[in-house]
């Protein structure tokens, strides 16, 4: 899976300024391991949002209700584990964007490491999630 979020050099946001948007993704972590998802819509972007699922099949996902919903069903289904870690993040200005893989181990769907990149944006001082796209994180060649 590949995405692509471009965020300037100028004017980029420090450790400390893009730590608010890291820790809403952290929310995200501790919902879906609690089973709290349906609380955590009001923290997704206003239209356009944009979720994309690469597993099994791609789903791409446009209505913040209907993600919601489904990703409700899959966490009362049972979830053993949810575990995000966050390797690289950058922003500038009202953007951030972070990189890194979700453990997660379901009843339904089993253990997985997902690679994870989301976008969030800062709405009237408040980081909301923009976008957000999980699958299948491939296996890291030695050098």
């Amino acid at each position: 899976m590949t995405t692509l979020t471009i965020v300037p050099r100028a004017g980029a946001l420090s450790e400390t300024q893009l730590k608010p948007a890291t820790d809403l993704l952290k929310r995200w972590e501790q919902g879906v391991g609690m089973g709290d998802i349906l609380s955590l819509r009001n923290t997704l972007a206003d239209p356009p949002f944009c979720v994309l699922f690469a597993m099994p099949n791609p789903q791409v996902l446009a209505n913040r209700d209907h993600f919601t919903s489904l990703l409700h069903g899959l966490v009362v289904q049972g979830m053993k584990k949810s575990s995000l870690s966050i390797t690289h993040s950058a922003g500038a200005g009202g953007v951030a964007t972070a990189v890194g893989s979700w453990e997660v181990d379901s009843s339904f769907m089993g253990p997985m490491r997902l690679g994870t990149t989301a976008t969030l944006i800062n709405d009237s001082g408040r980081w909301k999630l923009a976008t957000l796209s999980v699958g299948p994180q491939l296996p890291q060649e030695r050098q």
